[in-house]
């Protein structure tokens, strides 16, 4: 891994539990909770002080061009584009966006997109969105391919454009390096994690099944 980010702290900083340390601040309308499915999450709201900035740009992850992002959701997005991770301070800038999407008809979707906004990849969810549930997601970036889990299951693949460089800090929970802009993700978040390589299938679903049950 090259970032695990376990988000049950109550004080800055957010630890990252790998030996790279790249550890986060929390802003002041992000809030710990005891409601994560192992010990604390955070819990976001819509506010632009409502972030986790970490202490690295995304240029610490553009050398690595096969990673896969994982990690559990919890709660409906009120807007159209809030982000989950980003190193992006609006949504057509070089770097990455994972993002959550309130759609014109009140459904919900998840979704990814590169460098620009040509390309992108973003899947409907179920009508309850992500309100009443944990959700496991897992994005699997190879260059310009990416694949997403939910659930420990694959539902779609496509293709985004490079993620390429950029000199502002990966965020989660909001847009980075912006706080005049909206994307401030209101839910819970736990358990974030970067590995270095393509995930398996297999793998996904292992760590998954893991966090969900001890069975």
């Amino acid at each position: 891994y090259v970032s695990v980010w376990h988000l049950n702290e109550s004080i800055n900083p957010i630890t990252d539990s790998t030996t790279n340390k790249i550890n986060g601040t929390r802003g002041s309308a992000m809030y710990a909770s005891a409601s994560g499915l192992m010990g604390g999450a955070q819990l976001g709201s819509s506010s632009l002080s409502s972030y986790i900035e970490t202490s690295v740009c995304y240029s610490k992850f553009a050398s690595i061009s096969n990673f896969t992002f994982s990690g559990w959701v919890k709660g409906s997005p009120s807007l159209n584009g809030q982000r989950l991770l980003s190193s992006k301070i609006i949504y057509s800038d070089n770097g990455l966006d994972i993002f959550s999407i309130k759609n014109a008809d009140n459904s919900y979707s998840i979704g990814a997109r590169g460098s620009g906004n040509a390309l992108r990849i973003d899947h409907p969810l179920a009508a309850t969105g992500l309100s009443n549930t944990w959700l496991h997601l897992a994005f699997v970036y190879n260059n310009t391919a990416i694949s997403l889990y939910t659930n420990g299951c694959f539902v779609k693949s496509g293709t985004i454009d490079v993620a390429k460089a950029t000199s502002y800090p990966l965020t989660i929970g909001a847009f980075a390096g912006n706080r005049a802009t909206d994307g401030s993700y209101p839910g819970l978040m736990d358990e974030f994690r970067i590995r270095n390589g393509v995930s398996a299938s297999d793998w996904i679903k292992a760590e998954y099944e893991t966090v969900k049950s001890d069975s």
